[in-house]
């Protein structure tokens, strides 16, 4: 099943170093509301060492009709690079953040 949205949180190590994609509890409290409602999710997780493009190929494989951002200064200048070029395939798609 596709999912209505795939939520992302990067997240950084000692609030400065770009580590891994992981769980965020704001983001459970959102899927939880959505799936009361019907509506599917999936949080996109695992380690961040790849290169850029093929970690938007991950998030693009999931074919969700919205991708979440959980967006902090730390991770803004990630957010960014990341927001490009999943939009690039599907610039009407919405991004959330």
């Amino acid at each position: 099943m596709t999912p209505a949205f795939i939520f992302v949180f990067p997240s950084v190590l000692n609030g400065r170093i770009f580590d891994r994609f992981d769980y965020h509890l704001g983001t459970a409290y959102l899927r939880a509301y959505l799936a009361t409602n019907s509506i599917s999710s999936v949080q996109f997780t695992g380690g961040a060492n790849y290169p850029i493009g093929r970690i938007v190929a991950r998030i693009l494989a999931f074919n969700a009709d919205m991708v979440g951002f959980s967006v902090y200064d730390a991770t803004s200048l990630i957010f960014r690079r990341l927001s490009v070029e999943v939009s690039r395939p599907s610039p009407w798609a919405p991004l959330v953040c």
